[in-house]
Parts: C-alpha cells; structure tokens; sequence
C-alpha cells in the first residue's frame, strides 16, 4: 500500500525552495525534497500542503494561492527506517508569507535550478518542479 503524500513547489525567478533533510528526520540526511509529506487522518490534500509547508519552512499559505499539478507521482524511497511506497500530490504555490526557518527536520533553501542535477534529489522532484514551472496557473 502506498503512503498518500504531498508537497509543494515555489519557484522564485531562476530558483526553487528546497528543503535539505536534516538527521533529525527520517530522510536519508543532506538529501533535497520539495516542502512535503504525510496527509494526517482525514486532512485534505491543500491542507496538508499548506502545513507540510509551514512546518518544513515557517512559511504560510493559503488553499487560494495552490494549484494542484495533474501528475500524481510514484515512488519507492529509501528512508533512514527503510523502504516505502509513496503516491505524491504536488502543487504549485503562487503566493506566500513569512520568513524561512529551519526545523529539527528540515533546513530550507532558495536553489538555482540549474543546480539540481548536482544534487541528492527525493525522487521524483526534478520532474514535478519541471511540471511547475510549465504550468500557468
């Protein structure tokens, strides 16, 4: 069974925020992923965008400011615990507020696109970044 999460994307000119896995969380440490994670019981897909969001960065928005991209992605990924299915719901976030902060978890990052190939990527970021970045809405 696949675990539902879901993550988010803001693209600022030439960059993108990221978020560096930290060894406090169950990512495999210093690898970069979108602001994402688990749905809690009954939470909405925007919604558990939006928190996932504020607790990896400390940055707010609202369910108004998302688009949802219209790829839903699969993967296997390798954490500190082990292996785990994931199906990933993406959006795009056009407007935010707040501050960048770190958490036990996560340290956020503004970072150049053309840098992303020389990362240690989550799977399946580089491909919803892309879809972001084309997506008009």
């Amino acid at each position: 069974m696949e675990t539902k999460t879901v993550g988010v994307v803001i693209l600022e000119g030439d960059k993108v925020l990221l978020v560096r896995h930290l060894k406090g969380g169950n990512h495999i440490t210093d690898t970069y992923g979108l602001p994402a994670g688990r749905l809690e019981s009954g939470e909405e897909h925007a919604q558990g965008a939006i928190r996932e969001l504020k607790e990896e960065t400390g940055l707010d928005a609202k369910t108004q400011d998302l688009t949802r991209l219209a790829t839903e992605y699969h993967a296997i990924l390798k954490r500190k615990t082990g292996e785990e299915a994931m199906v990933w719901t993406v959006f795009k976030c056009l407007k935010y507020s707040g501050e960048l902060k770190d958490s036990v978890e996560t340290s956020p990052e503004w970072v150049e696109i053309g840098r992303l190939d020389s990362l240690n990527l989550v799977p399946n970021v580089k491909n919803a970044i892309t879809q972001a970045w084309e997506c008009k809405g």
